[in-house]
């Protein structure tokens, strides 16, 4: 599916520029995505209609003031997200600073101090002394060659990798899952690819991510990603299908 995922894209590309009234609708799809997954991967009920119509700018008196809180939390994320890309900027630990500095309440951005057992996932995360050290460790990974061809070449298995080994970290005391999310969107972003609607129920989600910490095995999260974005880039074939 990876190479017809590239095919695709290649399809894609070659339609752009999009009309404006397109590049907009694209842009509200983007959003809605974005935020859905990432508080659907983290518990929250709410339903993609309803982060649609808050992206929209709609109050949605079903939601919470908390989640229209967060959505726009979210939405803040992927436009810093955008105007980071736009300046070149790979992921290093001050992107990730400045990333927090629009998601995290209040601006804040402190790895954990404490050493806790994650119960969502059932493992014992990395030293807090460790984190600043593993996280820049990571974000180096992700740019170097040396890796295996089969990961090299396939920049979704990447981005897989960089997602559970974000949660291996659990570098912060709350919102880890959601900032796991958003570094995974901003790799995938930065190699071309539009968010998309991460398609787990949350107890799918625990469970690949489980199977990944206990097992190393990256198959059923990666095959996630990969019918994801297939899926999404289906959906902009069609908005910019010519008539």
């Amino acid at each position: 599916m990876f190479q017809e995922i590239k095919e695709k894209m290649k399809q894609l590309e070659a339609r752009k520029p999009f009309d404006r009234d397109i590049t907009v609708d694209i842009e509200a799809l983007n959003a809605v995505d974005w935020a859905y997954s990432c508080l659907n991967l983290n518990g929250s009920q709410v339903t993609k209609e309803t982060v649609s119509r808050i992206v929209s700018g709609q109050f949605v008196i079903e939601a919470t003031v908390d989640e229209h809180s967060l959505i726009e939390r979210h939405e803040d994320t992927l436009k810093e997200s955008i105007n980071l890309l736009e300046m070149d900027n790979d992921l290093t630990e001050n992107v990730l600073k400045r990333l927090c500095s629009k998601f995290m309440p209040e601006g804040e951005f402190e790895y954990r101090r404490g050493n806790p057992v994650v119960f969502t996932f059932g493992f014992n995360p990395v030293y807090s002394k460790d984190i600043r050290e593993e996280v820049r460790e990571l974000f180096k990974w992700l740019y170097s060659d040396d890796v295996s061809p089969e990961i090299n070449r396939n920049e979704i298995l990447k981005a897989a990798y960089l997602h559970n080994r974000f949660i291996e970290i659990y570098p912060f005391e709350e919102f880890t899952e959601e900032m796991a999310s958003i570094v995974t969107y901003y790799y995938l972003m930065q190699r071309g690819y539009p968010p998309f609607t991460i398609r787990f129920s949350q107890q799918e989600y625990y469970n690949s991510v489980s199977a990944y910490l206990k097992k190393n095995d990256i198959v059923s999260f990666y095959n996630c990603l990969e019918r994801s974005i297939y899926n999404k880039i289906e959906v902009l074939l069609q908005m910019t299908s010519p008539l």
